[in-house]
């Protein structure tokens, strides 16, 4: 999700779901920040966006894959990081966040996966 945080309570009455990816892991995306913080817990889902967007990384680590002409490469296994920011954005325990997003994933697919 992109939009702005006003047209969450609008969106969430339609049942929507908001998934986010690591650019709110960038310190100036305010509006993607601010929106990752007004979404009801039981409408948040999070993604990689791989190979694409990679997130900020803490000061010191180092990317984990790179392509062939050298690019830092996006990947799943950043998905604690994203993790752990949105918990930070939201006020909220990483852990019992993550158990909300794989609920809130399972629901959302519920009737199209055995």
């Amino acid at each position: 999700y992109s939009g702005s945080d006003e047209l969450v309570p609008l969106l969430t009455a339609c049942h929507a779901y908001f998934l986010f990816f690591f650019s709110i892991t960038r310190s100036g995306n305010k509006r993607g920040r601010k929106a990752a913080a007004a979404v009801p817990a039981d409408r948040l889902l999070i993604e990689s966006d791989a190979p694409d967007i990679m997130p900020i990384l803490p000061a010191g680590q180092q990317p984990w894959s790179i392509d062939e002409q050298g690019k830092a490469l996006s990947e799943p296994a950043y998905l604690p990081l994203m993790l752990q920011t949105l918990a930070e954005l939201r006020g909220e325990d990483p852990t019992i966040l993550a158990q909300q997003i794989h609920d809130n994933a399972r629901n959302l697919f519920k009737d199209s996966c055995p």
